[in-house]
């Protein structure tokens, strides 16, 4: 999707009219503040997918404000029948609203791109630890954190690198998942009793050895795909 929807960027362009019929300091002023807001994009090395929010999300005010102006500048031109005019700045008011909480929270929470970029694994693998946990540490293997496969769908290669750090993927997970939650690398040697243990697929024969009581369990998103194994031992 655009990161403005269709009625803002015609009030947006509006704006930009208006923008130029002003002149003076104000002109100047806001024609400045997009020159230098957009050099974080233009400047930018960053790897992440659209909407590109570490670049362009500082020229979220400036857009706000000048599809503002578009409308006052709209309404002048249209406010000698007031009523009339209120009745459809309501109805393009409620438009817009319902464009972008259809966007952000229908279309774009179902979107399978979102379901596997932008720390999903982390966020995933703490919840379910928060959940089940009851009291017991967690240990969690740093593979299971990496990205995710994206797979094929719409705009798969835009978003097929997750920008995430490590530092940040593990501050995520033990945010999510509470206190006594490890991430460690490599193979465990022994594991404590009364635990929940996270493992990518490969390593679950080992720990199967290790505690062949545990019940295990999978890890993944809502529509099936893995992410780990989890044993929960006793």
């Amino acid at each position: 999707f655009p990161m403005l929807d269709p009625i803002t960027g015609v009030l947006l362009l509006c704006g930009c009219v208006a923008v130029w019929r002003i002149g003076g300091w104000q002109r100047r002023m806001i024609v400045s503040w997009f020159a230098i807001a957009i050099l974080a994009g233009v400047l930018s090395v960053s790897a992440e997918g659209p909407p590109y929010t570490y670049r362009v999300a500082n020229l979220a005010p400036w857009a706000c404000l000048v599809a503002a102006m578009g409308g006052v500048w709209l309404w002048d031109r249209s406010s000698s029948r007031v009523r009339v005019a209120q009745a459809l700045a309501a109805l393009i008011l409620t438009l817009v609203l319902a464009i972008n909480y259809w966007v952000v929270f229908v279309a774009g929470a179902a979107y399978p791109g979102n379901l596997r970029v932008y720390g999903v694994a982390p966020t995933q693998i703490g919840r379910w630890i928060a959940e089940v946990r009851q009291g017991r540490p967690a240990i969690v293997h740093i593979e299971t954190l990496g990205p995710i496969a994206v797979g094929e769908f719409p705009h798969a290669r835009a978003n097929s690198k997750d920008y995430f750090r490590v530092q940040d993927r593990v501050f995520a997970l033990q945010y999510i998942a509470g206190e006594q939650t490890y991430v460690v690398g490599g193979e465990p040697a022994t594991l404590p009793l009364n635990t929940v243990v996270i493992v990518p697929r490969r390593l679950a024969p080992a720990i199967h050895k290790l505690a062949p009581d545990a019940r295990a369990s999978i890890v993944g998103l809502p529509d099936g795909t893995e992410l780990a194994i989890a044993f929960e031992t006793r």
